[in-house]
């Protein structure tokens, strides 16, 4: 089932199937290791609930929900 990452729930994993970001963000994700097929795992999000942190081969990074609506997994 393929759903926006942005719908993971924490602790939960994934595997990228598509990444629809502009060209510019795009590239810096991909610097993170956010790229096609990468298992991703959602770590948890702030108090607030925006941006959320994502880990990715050993990386933790932080991603608004606006750009993790863009990027699609698969369970």
């Amino acid at each position: 089932m393929r759903i926006s990452l942005d719908s993971l729930k924490e602790g939960q994993s994934a595997k990228v199937e598509a990444i629809l970001l502009d060209e510019k963000k795009q590239a810096k994700v991909s610097h993170l290791g956010l790229v096609k097929n990468a298992y991703i795992q959602k770590k948890y999000s702030s108090m607030m609930g925006n941006p959320v942190a994502y880990q990715i081969y050993g990386t933790v990074f932080a991603l608004r929900n606006e750009d993790a609506k863009h990027i699609e997994v698969k369970l």
